[in-house]
């Protein structure tokens, strides 16, 4: 199987001067990802900047290559916006508190089962 892929660099002049690249990449991906793009000879798998552009929300560095961002120690990426939002990584959640989330969830499921278990058997 043969795997090509073709990069373009341009800059967009709007009517008020040169577009900054974080708002031509929020208007790209909305019209070549998101919608249906049939004008294209070819499918588009992703829209990004050159430089990274990503904040990492000031707790992390952004890896030029992948476009990820690399948290600081005891910070981990927002999994909800990740897969369920608008996909930027980020570094926006403290480790701890994950973690405590995580165990009061499951004792709270523990909790639910077990009531749901007592309050059947009577």
């Amino acid at each position: 199987m043969f795997c090509s892929s073709t990069v373009l660099q341009f800059s967009v002049q709007g009517p008020l001067g040169p577009l900054s690249a974080s708002s031509l990449v929020v208007l790209l991906k909305k019209q070549l990802l998101q919608e249906k793009s049939n004008f294209l000879l070819f499918k588009v798998l992703r829209v990004d900047t050159v430089a990274c552009e990503l904040s990492c929300s000031g707790r992390g560095q952004c890896d030029p290559i992948t476009k990820q961002c690399s948290c600081d120690p005891f910070w981990t990426e927002n999994l909800i916006r990740l897969y369920l939002g608008d996909g930027e990584s980020n570094c926006e959640w403290r480790v701890l508190y994950v973690i405590l989330s995580s165990f009061l969830m499951m004792v709270f499921i523990l909790l639910l089962s077990w009531t749901f278990i007592c309050c059947s058997r009577r």
